[in-house]
């Protein structure tokens, strides 16, 4: 089935749990709330008087009330949070003082003017758009953007399940949660020479130990500077490494989109990796070389760790715990109001177990941004799957968020590189679009 018919769809049951777990996730959410958005803009088709437009017009004013934008910071303690969460206190935190704060918007009426639409099937091109927007304005080291605390209000979450189901049946159906290894991956490069940063080598790491011996000493030492340096209560306006990600100077392949949502006018392009459009944190990169990837393991003994659920990365910091409580404290309690202790993964101890680390999409959309409950292992030995049943009833030895990681991404824990002959180069526009170097724009 072409793109002007939408994706074919695979079984509702599978895109109904998927949309399930998306609206369960800031990131998810903005996809579910991007795609209406998006929705209304196609059936108001320049109509700048219709009733989709007034619709559209109605839910920007909403995502830019005053009463939205203090919808988290006048939470209480043990108040449902916007993403469910209670917004918890303890020692160094400050009670939170009691604001004057604007009447609350009448959510229920606002879910009802979503109830209005029916979603229709998404494009290629159409779906690429609305993911990209919902990767490129994750933030957590600033305020939760407006659109995603409407959308986590209990009214407008169910009344967005539809479009989460439509997102999750175009996904599914044009395999973007297919098999993590894909049979050809790329290495993306962007131009930071105007950082000072080299431009137009392949990237290789021969050193990949070294480089997470070094990234591990690194972040103790910063761990340790924070935890004199930085104030104890979460609550003040600091902001420092806030992401969760491995060491940058690994390498990072991804796959390409599949030829399904190839579309000549709207993009992607033949061959164009997610890696280009998929970033979090963009810094408006014109140009960019993409590199084959070479494979240092056959798949069949590829020791690879797959990341499809919050359940996969709370096993991943109970098993592989590393405490950046002091280092994440502000930024992390600012976007999810949870405190102390923060966990990341110790991925230099993972690199003993595993070669790799890849982010599927749905993991992504079902856990990005989340405050993520890590449990004590009972038994070193324990899997994920154990954690299927009791990650829920075991009382958490902290917390800890996906926060920088782009979907679809493989981090290489060991020795790893590009091909340089396949180098191909793209531009971009500074913002979302990018087309082969040789080529133009449009």
């Amino acid at each position: 089935m072409g793109n002007d018919d939408g994706a074919p769809r695979p079984a509702d049951d599978l895109a109904d749990d998927f949309a399930r777990a998306m609206l369960g996730s800031p990131r998810g959410l903005r996809l579910a709330f991007t795609c209406f958005q998006n929705h209304l803009v196609k059936l108001a088709d320049g109509d700048d008087e219709g009733p989709e437009w007034e619709d559209h017009s109605v839910f920007f004013d909403a995502c830019h009330d005053e009463h939205v934008a203090t919808e988290l910071s006048r939470r209480g303690p043990g108040e449902r949070g916007w993403q469910g969460l209670p917004r918890r206190v303890g020692p160094g935190v400050r009670e939170p003082a009691e604001p004057q704060m604007p009447d609350p918007l009448p959510y229920e009426q606002l879910a009802q003017r979503i109830r209005r639409y029916e979603p229709s099937p998404l494009t290629g091109p159409e779906l690429l758009e609305a993911l990209e927007v919902t990767v490129s304005q994750a933030s957590y080291w600033g305020d939760v953007h407006g659109e995603e605390i409407l959308a986590a209000q209990d009214p407008i979450r169910r009344a967005l399940f539809p479009f989460a189901r439509e997102a999750a049946r175009a996904i599914l159906a044009f395999g973007l949660d297919a098999s993590p290894v894909a049979d050809t991956a790329w290495v993306v490069e962007f131009d930071n020479s105007a950082a000072g940063l080299p431009f137009g080598a392949p990237p290789a790491q021969d050193g990949a130990a070294q480089v997470l011996d070094q990234w591990w000493d690194r972040t103790t030492a910063w761990e340790s500077r924070m935890i004199l340096e930085l104030p104890a209560d979460p609550s003040t306006r600091h902001s420092g490494e806030w992401w969760s990600t491995p060491p940058s100077e690994l390498v990072q392949s991804c796959p390409a989109w599949p030829a399904t949502m190839i579309d000549p006018h709207h993009g992607p392009h033949p061959g164009e990796p997610t890696g280009l459009r998929l970033v979090e944190d963009p810094h408006g990169w014109e140009r960019a070389v993409a590199y084959r990837f070479e494979n240092p393991r056959p798949a069949k003994h590829l020791r690879l760790f797959v990341i499809h659920s919050p359940r996969d990365w709370a096993w991943l910091c109970a098993r592989f715990p590393f405490d950046v409580s002091a280092t994440k404290r502000h930024d992390w309690h600012r976007i999810t109001g949870e405190i102390e202790p923060w966990l990341i993964p110790d991925f230099d101890a993972m690199a003993a177990e595993f070669d790799a680390v890849h982010l599927t999409l749905r993991g992504y959309l079902s856990s990005a941004g989340l405050a993520i409950p890590v449990p004590r292992l009972a038994d070193p030995g324990e899997g994920p799957e154990v954690l299927d049943a009791e990650l829920p009833v075991r009382p958490p030895v902290g917390h800890s968020v996906i926060a920088g990681w782009a979907p679809l991404s493989t981090y290489w824990l060991v020795n790893a590189q590009a091909d340089p002959g396949s180098a191909t180069p793209w531009e971009g526009d500074g913002q979302h679009a990018w087309w082969p170097a040789s080529s133009s724009a449009d």
